[in-house]
């Protein structure tokens, strides 16, 4: 006889689970497309366990075909649930991507196996089977706990081996801990297979992924309900190379200024009017917001720049109203409109934090500024300078030249103005108007100072520049 005792409030709990993830906006990325599938499923296990369970205690009211079927679709989903879990793990090392579906497409055919040997067990009797006495176990019964174990060693020798590419280390720790309590909810079914435990174990590994992994709170700015900076990242590096896009910005001008003119409660409700004004106007797009008053819209449905423009002006030409008062928000645009097929995910990242800035200075506020491959070519430009700024830095090789300063009166010569030059990895001379507005970005510009400093220093100690 099984018992039901913990399984029930197992089902409650998923059910429940189940319903309020649903409620929640989810960026729609294959961690959460998979979490999805495994609460599911994990529903469903847990109703067919129950329904087998109760049909394999009341045998004799039940024709054997019932049995049999219902039993083997419980031992599918089975199956199913644990490549499903193995399938988080890798999505969670960003080992599982669409370059990568092969490899874990041949993973699925231990489960496409198992599974045809179970559906088989009405002829063969060899998983499983059903007489006069009700349900028996078969002689390959025990593939059963190989097959989970099977995925589980994997699931953990995965973690073991690229634990860098966690995001960090608690969701590491988290991986490592779901799957130990999966192998411990084995072992219980294993000891106890008429308890019904295991759905148990499953429930805790699912509430830990949960809160370290697929939360969608994670992936919403909790002021505006938008989506944040982090689904960006994750939505762009999944999609690129796959889908071409455009990405639309939107930024309130001045907005630390008009946060310290209105306050801090004005303006928060300002940029959740503004927020809802975009998801209107955008309905069929993915809205995000960056926050100081910045949001990005991800246009996967065609529009023209000319829909574009009276969007925009449609969404600036209302006042926001509060207080009694009313609050005109001046905002610039700026258009991404380029090939991310052949773009790396960094240079688009790049990109699009240069479109915020480029909206910003739109003073054309119903009229994007387009962003297209040129601004690609500066961004690889700048990157490479930045490479050469810190290896010149790093390995003292800034060079120093000294331009003479001659009396204008008497043409002699009465000094040298010290002038800072780097070369690219091919050598050539950098021009100092495109490194030293860098330096001052990236904060190494006092750096470059004091070696330029010694080196003159050095020169004068050096020289007998009396002469």
């Amino acid at each position: 006889m099984w018992g039901f005792q913990f399984i029930i409030p197992s089902l409650l709990v998923t059910f429940v689970f189940l319903c309020y993830y649903f409620i929640l906006p989810r960026i729609p990325i294959l961690q959460n497309r998979l979490f999805v599938h495994l609460i599911i499923i994990e529903q469903l296990v847990i109703v067919f366990d129950i329904l087998s369970s109760w049909a394999d205690n009341n045998y004799a009211d039940h024709s054997t075909a019932f049995l049999y079927f219902i039993n083997s679709i419980y031992f599918v989903l089975f199956f199913l649930r644990a490549y499903l879990f193995f399938l988080l793990t890798t999505c969670f090392t960003e080992l599982l991507t669409k370059r990568s579906y092969l490899r874990f497409v041949m993973m699925f055919i231990p489960t496409t196996a198992i599974s045809v040997l179970v559906l088989s067990a009405p002829f063969d009797h060899l998983f499983y089977y059903i007489d006069d006495s009700g349900y028996h176990s078969g002689p390959l019964y025990m593939l059963l706990y190989f097959f989970f174990a099977m995925y589980l060693a994997i699931s953990l020798i995965v973690c073991f081996f690229h634990k860098d590419s966690f995001k960090d280390r608690k969701a590491y720790g988290s991986a490592i801990i779901y799957n130990i309590i999966l192998v411990i909810g084995l072992l219980v079914r294993y000891a106890f297979p008429k308890m019904l435990l295991m759905d148990t174990f499953c429930l805790l590994a699912i509430i830990i992924i949960y809160l370290s992994f697929v939360n969608p709170d994670f992936y919403l700015d909790r002021l505006t309900s938008a989506y944040n900076s982090l689904a960006l990242k994750l939505y762009l590096r999944e999609i690129h190379l796959r889908k071409n896009i455009k990405i639309l910005a939107v930024t309130i001008r001045n907005y630390r200024e008009l946060r310290d003119l209105y306050g801090s409660t004005q303006m928060d409700k300002a940029v959740v009017f503004m927020s809802n004004r975009l998801k209107t106007s955008f309905s069929k797009d993915k809205v995000f917001y960056m926050r100081d008053g910045k949001y990005l819209v991800l246009l996967e449905n065609k529009s023209s720049t000319e829909q574009l423009s009276r969007y925009i002006h449609d969404i600036l030409i209302k006042p926001f109203l509060s207080a009694n008062s009313e609050i005109y928000l001046e905002a610039g645009s700026a258009l991404l409109d380029i090939d991310y097929k052949v773009i790396p995910i960094s240079t688009v990242m790049q990109l699009i934090y240069l479109s915020m800035d480029e909206a910003e200075k739109n003073l054309a506020s119903d009229y994007p500024t387009v962003i297209d491959e040129s601004y690609s070519n500066r961004i690889k430009r700048e990157s490479e300078i930045k490479k050469s700024l810190s290896f010149a830095l790093d390995h003292d090789s800034v060079e120093v030249f000294l331009q003479p300063i001659v009396d204008a009166k008497t043409g002699n010569l009465v000094g040298a103005e010290a002038l800072s030059r780097i070369r690219d990895a091919d050598g050539n001379l950098i021009p100092p108007d495109l490194f030293i507005p860098i330096a001052e970005q990236n904060g190494t510009i006092n750096k470059l100072g004091e070696i330029v400093f010694k080196k003159v220093c050095l020169f004068i100690n050096n020289m007998d520049i009396t002469s």
